[in-house]
């Protein structure tokens, strides 16, 4: 067999020395049937079997520390996201422990809550205070992926 090229898919029929396929650093997948030649193409959703997710977009994104009023909420927090639509789901977590960061952790007047939501090309991220008193909220990096 003659030198392999990395990022390749070696394809032959059994008699004749295998073909290299470049595949580059694109994912790539195998298409084909018993009807049909295979051939190569970009991954896309219809290949996934029924159930399994498919990360649209990922990225942080950077909560406010301005003062929350009681019973309100901060500006929207409006990340870029390519090909995210208004119906795919928005995971996230923060990139560390909060529990003891102001308005976000274990004390009685932490109360803020985060409320994501996509729309298209977007995730957006809201802060709502739900105590009677005003909030200043400490600094908070979320990691979130967009999943379709």
């Amino acid at each position: 067999m003659a030198t392999q090229t990395a990022h390749a898919l070696y394809v032959g029929n059994g008699t004749s020395a295998p073909t290299a396929v470049g595949l580059g650093t694109t994912t790539q997948v195998l298409h084909g049937n018993a009807s049909a030649d295979p051939a190569f193409g970009a991954l896309v959703t219809a290949d996934l079997p029924s159930g399994v997710a498919l990360t649209i977009a990922s990225g942080t994104a950077t909560l406010g520390t301005g003062a929350i009023s009681a019973n309100a909420c901060a500006s929207v927090v409006t990340v870029t996201a390519t090909g995210v639509a208004a119906t795919d789901r928005i995971a996230y977590t923060p990139n560390a422990d909060i529990s003891g960061v102001t308005g976000y952790g274990v004390a009685s007047t932490d109360g803020l809550i985060v409320y994501p939501w996509p729309d298209a090309g977007h995730v957006n991220f809201k802060v709502c205070n739900s105590t009677g008193l005003s909030i200043t909220p400490g600094a908070v990096t979320l990691n979130w992926g967009a999943v379709r």
